[in-house]
C-alpha cells in the first residue's frame, strides 16, 4: 500500500477551539453572590490523531492512530467526534518524519484487520487535532478569591463543581461570608441575633429554642451539660446557677431535687471536711452536684444550712440558712461561712 501525498489537517466540528469558547462552555454553571469569575490562565494543547482512508473492491475503510502509534478504539473516536471533522485553518504541521511513522502504525494496523489489506490503496490522510483543556477559574468576592482547577478534552468538558473547602459540599454556587471566606453559598448560614454571615461551624444551636447564633451568645448548662442562649437561662431557686429551663421544676433543678443522703463512703465527704472541719459536727448531709459546683443541705437540731460550693476550690458560692420549720432561706456572706459553721 504507498501512501498519498494529500493530507489533510481537520478538527471535530463540535469541538471548542480557543480559550473563549472554553469560557462559553463553563461559565453559565456558576453563580458568585455579589462577586465574579473569570479564567486565571487556560491553556489549550493539540493532540494530533491520524484518520487513514483505505480504499478497496469492498469499499472504504478507516484506521485511526495516535501519537504513539496506537490505534484508537471506537469509543475514543465517540468521545473525540473524530468521525465528523471540519477543515482546519492553520500554518502548523506535524514534523514530516513524526507523520510518516504514525502512517506507518496505521498501515501495519490496517493489514492486521482488513482482509484484502494488499490490494487495497491508501486514499487519504486526515490530521485531526484534538484538543485538550486545562486551566482554573478564579472566582472573587471583594478582594478575596478562590481557584478551581479544571482539565479534560475540550470536546468533553464539562464545568466542574466547586468543592468548598471549609465544608466539602460540591456547588455551583459560591458567595462570602462576613469574615470574607469564599465557600458553597448553601453552607452559609446567618446568626440570629447579629445577622452576620458565617460558616456553620461558627453558630452554635440552643438547646431550648433551636434558634441558631454566635457562639459568644451561649453558655452551656452546668446541669444538663448542653449549650443555651444565655438570655434563656434561668435561676435555681435553691442553688442560684443559672441553668436551661428544661431541668428546672417548680424553680429548682434537677441537681437540687436530686439532693440525698451521701454513702458514708463517698469521697466527697472527706473532701469537704477536710476543706472546713467544722462539717463533721453536722449529723445530717444532703448532696447533689453539678458540672461546676457542689450542693450541699446540713441539718443539726432545728437549724438548715445551704452551701455551694465550687467544685474545683470548694470556695463558697452561696451560703443560706434556714430552719427545719420553715421552707425559705436567708442569704448569709459567703466570707463568714467558716464562723456558720462553728455555731
Amino acid at each position: 500500500m504507498e501512501p498519498t501525498t494529500e493530507v489533510s489537517y481537520v478538527v471535530p466540528v463540535d469541538q471548542p477551539n480557543t480559550v473563549r469558547e472554553i469560557a462559553e462552555r463553563l461559565f453559565p454553571a456558576y453563580t458568585v453572590e455579589a462577586g465574579g469569575f473569570h479564567l486565571a490562565g487556560c491553556k489549550l494543547e493539540d493532540h494530533p490523531f491520524v484518520r487513514l482512508e483505505f480504499q478497496s473492491a469492498r469499499g472504504v475503510s478507516l484506521v485511526y492512530v495516535d501519537a504513539q502509534g496506537r490505534e484508537a478504539d471506537a469509543a475514543l473516536v465517540s468521545t473525540l467526534g473524530m468521525a465528523n471533522t471540519t477543515p482546519l485553518e492553520t500554518d502548523r504541521r506535524l514534523p514530516e518524519r513524526e507523520l510518516e511513522r504514525m502512517i506507518q502504525c496505521g498501515t501495519r494496523i490496517a493489514r492486521q484487520k482488513i482482509p484484502e489489506a494488499e490490494s487495497a490503496t491508501l486514499s487519504r490522510v486526515d490530521v485531526i487535532c484534538c484538543r485538550y483543556a486545562h486551566g482554573k477559574i478564579r472566582f472573587t468576592v471583594g478582594d478575596q478569591s478562590a481557584d478551581l482547577r479544571f482539565s479534560g478534552w475540550a470536546r468533553q468538558l464539562e464545568p466542574p463543581p466547586f468543592v468548598c473547602p471549609y465544608t466539602g459540599i460540591e456547588t455551583f454556587h459560591l458567595a462570602a461570608t462576613d469574615e470574607g471566606q469564599i465557600a458553597a453559598a448553601e453552607a452559609i448560614q446567618t446568626c440570629a441575633i447579629t445577622g452576620r454571615r458565617v460558616l456553620p461551624d461558627a453558630l452554635r444551636s440552643c438547646s431550648v429554642t433551636g434558634v441558631r447564633a454566635l457562639a459568644e451568645f451561649f453558655a452551656t448548662c452546668p446541669v444538663s451539660g448542653k449549650a443555651v442562649l444565655e438570655k434563656e437561662m434561668v435561676p435555681c431557686s435553691t442553688c442560684g446557677q443559672m441553668v436551661s429551663p428544661m431541668v428546672v421544676t417548680a424553680g429548682r433543678c434537677a441537681a437540687c431535687q436530686s439532693l440525698a443522703g451521701p454513702e458514708t463512703d463517698d469521697p466527697r465527704i472527706s473532701r469537704l471536711t477536710q476543706a472546713y472541719p467544722s462539717l463533721s459536727t453536722w449529723p445530717r448531709w444532703q448532696l447533689a452536684e453539678t458540672a461546676t459546683v457542689l450542693i450541699v443541705v446540713l441539718r443539726k437540731r432545728l437549724r438548715r444550712l445551704l452551701l455551694v460550693l465550687d467544685k474545683d476550690t470548694l470556695e463558697p458560692r452561696r451560703v443560706a440558712a434556714g430552719s427545719r420549720l420553715t421552707a425559705g432561706w436567708s442569704e448569709l456572706e459567703p466570707s463568714r461561712l467558716r464562723e456558720v459553721l462553728d455555731r
